[in-house]
């Protein structure tokens, strides 16, 4: 950006040319703008979808399936009306066609992984596609307060590339309101292991009063996802079902959840269960749980415990816990 001068032409071209072709950056920049606008309707489409793609979160390298059965969203009724059977061939012609892009990519370029890499797909998989890193920022700029149709939100689902695709899609969905479609985004990491995942699922089965499927859901993942789930259920103040929840996770191992079940007994009035609760906590390795021993100062069965509070410089009511 120190070399550019002042001119936003070049601090563009230096931050997203590709291996530093900045002089095609910037030759081909007003072409691929001019092949978008004079585009029609079906390469258009074809290119919005890519756009919103790269925009929301999915990595560059865009499936044509994806594309394809997004497309038809982004063309209203007379347009669709009007296309040929050919229609997605000729938009791909148009959008890969390099000639008239004065040395710079066209606009959308067939991504081939190169031999010997491990990159190699299948023969007969469906090919890739990157979008023109010019047209990927000016779709950033241009299409930032558009939401996609429900086309373009059913086809990431279906064909986005990888689950790091689907999650990142997904939280985009799930800002602009499209919670069925982030929903269904998030389950094929949520089903590849990834708790991120599946902990945004219960919270929406969570939100949307389906409680019985939040804790199927927990039940099937991570314990924390159990604790977290009965954290939910302590902030809106359902304490019983708090309290469930956390001896649930608790009994499957989240150390976590018996601290947390500890306080609830505390704030219930009943201190001889807390401080058992705090106490099968600490001896779980909960140093949480170690420093609420030591404000309430509990008495502690080994001198190593003791040390150990004192380690954290811990007191209880304005003086160090008595160890004795």
């Amino acid at each position: 950006m120190a070399n550019a001068g002042g001119d936003p032409r070049w601090a563009e071209a230096l931050q997203q040319a590709r291996a530093g072709a900045l002089t095609q950056y910037l030759a081909g920049g007003p072409a691929l703008i001019g092949l978008y606008q004079k585009a029609a309707a079906e390469a258009r489409a074809v290119l919005h979808a890519a756009m919103d793609a790269r925009r929301l979160g999915h990595r560059v390298a865009l499936p044509r399936l994806l594309l394809e059965q997004a497309a038809a969203g982004y063309l209203n009724e007379d347009q669709w009306d009007l296309l040929g059977d050919d229609w997605l061939e000729r938009a791909f012609a148009y959008l890969t066609d390099p000639r008239p892009c004065r040395g710079a990519l066209p606009p959308l370029t067939r991504i081939r992984p190169r031999l010997g890499t491990g990159n190699t797909k299948p023969q007969g998989e469906e090919p890739s596609y990157r979008l023109a890193d010019y047209l990927a920022q000016h779709g950033a700029r241009t299409r930032r307060l558009i939401c996609p149709p429900a086309e373009f939100w059913d086809a990431a689902t279906r064909h986005a590339a990888t689950p790091a695709d689907h999650s990142a899609l997904a939280r985009a969905a799930n800002a602009r309101g499209r919670y069925r479609h982030a929903y269904n985004l998030w389950q094929r990491p949520a089903d590849r292991g990834d708790t991120a995942a599946l902990g945004a699922q219960i919270e929406m089965r969570e939100r949307t009063g389906d409680r019985e499927g939040a804790e199927q859901l927990a039940r099937a993942g991570d314990p924390a996802l159990l604790r977290n789930l009965a954290a939910m259920r302590e902030q809106a103040r359902d304490q019983a079902e708090a309290e469930r929840l956390y001896r649930a996770a608790a009994d499957v191992g989240n150390t976590a959840a018996l601290s947390a079940l500890a306080r609830l007994r505390e704030q219930a009035g009943d201190q001889a269960e807390a401080e058992r609760l705090y106490r099968a906590a600490t001896d779980a390795g909960d140093t949480w749980a170690l420093q609420a021993l030591a404000r309430k100062g509990g008495r502690l069965d080994t001198g190593g415990r003791w040390s150990d509070l004192l380690r954290f410089g811990l007191e209880a009511d304005g003086r160090v816990a008595d160890p004795w």
